[in-house]
């Protein structure tokens, strides 16, 4: 799975391909953290291309629940307000 939104970056470069790189569950605060990577496309990504930009995302509160899925996380990024809402999910 994945995103798809352009976003500028740090480096100047568009990235529209955003995909759920790293996932800590924090049991002790009921959260779960996320390293989502950006990249110019998927084909970029495919082709071993390093991420244009990192971004950080935090589930907490209400919305989180420790078993949630790799789908249900781009879920909630997708349909909450935040850098991600409006983007579209691939299954690429």
């Amino acid at each position: 799975m994945a995103m798809n939104k352009p976003f500028p970056t740090d480096v100047g470069i568009l990235a529209t391909y955003w995909k759920i790189a790293f996932v800590i569950v924090n049991l002790i605060d009921n959260n779960i953290r996320l390293k989502i990577h950006g990249f110019a496309s998927q084909q970029a990504r495919e082709d071993g291309a390093q991420p244009l930009q990192i971004l950080d995302a935090v589930i907490d509160g209400e919305e989180f629940h420790q078993d949630m899925t790799i789908a249900q996380m781009y879920d909630f990024l997708t349909h909450n307000p935040g850098q991600f809402e409006g983007a579209v999910n691939t299954d690429a």
